[in-house]
């Protein structure tokens, strides 16, 4: 994540540490603690993805938005996914978008039609844990019979 921080340095003459603070930071540690349900190396907000620079080479999925402990709003995030071997890059860049229209369905209350464009992704790459529970918490939403529109589809509070 990105944002303000607070850097200094606390303790005694005896022991000094330096140490950053912050809802930036405290943002940042949770999104690296998403990265172990979802079964991913590395979550970045969309608030760092959308500073990358122009013509960056870093490979990128957006996974929607999520909730996390701490944070009283969702956040948008996005895999990266630079480090994967070839064949499974290949996998993630055909569903992505697939996955990105079936993220905007579900944003704009169309639950039926984002599960479905989440089976399609999931026909090409059954595999994908992220996408995997993206459909649990879309069928669980559908179940309860719940009228969402712009909340998060994946709970990690």
């Amino acid at each position: 994540h990105t944002g303000p921080v607070i850097l200094g340095t606390i303790g005694s003459s005896d022991r000094m540490d330096s140490t950053v603070l912050g809802l930036t930071v405290n943002l940042a540690k949770r999104l690296e603690e998403v990265t172990r349900p979802l079964g991913v190396d590395m979550i970045i907000s969309d608030q760092v993805a959308n500073r990358l620079p122009t013509g960056h080479t870093y490979r990128f999925r957006k996974l929607g938005e999520v909730s996390v402990r701490g944070c009283s709003e969702p956040v948008a995030v996005a895999e990266v996914y630079n480090h994967d071997p070839p064949e499974l890059r290949n996998l993630k860049e055909r569903i992505e978008p697939i996955m990105s229209e079936g993220i905007s369905l579900f944003k704009t209350g169309r639950l039926d039609a984002a599960l479905s464009k989440f089976q399609e992704a999931q026909s090409i790459f059954p595999q994908d844990l992220p996408l995997h529970l993206l459909m649990i918490s879309l069928r669980q939403t559908l179940e309860q019979g719940e009228k969402v529109k712009g909340t998060a589809l994946l709970d990690f509070r």
